[in-house]
Formats: C-alpha cells, structure tokens, sequence
C-alpha cells in the first residue's frame, strides 16, 4: 500500500488541524459517512503499517 502523506500542522482560534492523504486501498477501508478522530486514524495506520 502507498504511503500517507500529512500536511504540516496548521491552527485556528480553537483547533490544531492536518491534512491526511492517503492511497486509495487505504481510503476504500474507511467509514465514509463521519469525520474520523485522531485516535481512530492513528490506531487505523498502525495496525496497516505493522
């Protein structure tokens, strides 16, 4: 599988913010209907690169 790509960080007034590009196998296991937390893409991409 390709590699995710990420933006550098970038802030508002309230978040931290990062754009994630991922390969389209990748994208195609994900839920489409919900914003995805920090927490669930971090454990998403760990257990996909292991």
């Amino acid at each position: 599988m390709g590699q995710i790509q990420y933006s550098e960080k970038y802030f508002d007034d309230t978040y931290e913010n990062r754009n994630v590009v991922l390969h389209p196998e990748v994208a195609k296991l994900l839920p489409k209907n919900r914003l995805l937390s920090d927490v669930f893409c971090l454990g998403f991409y760990t257990c996909h690169c292991l």
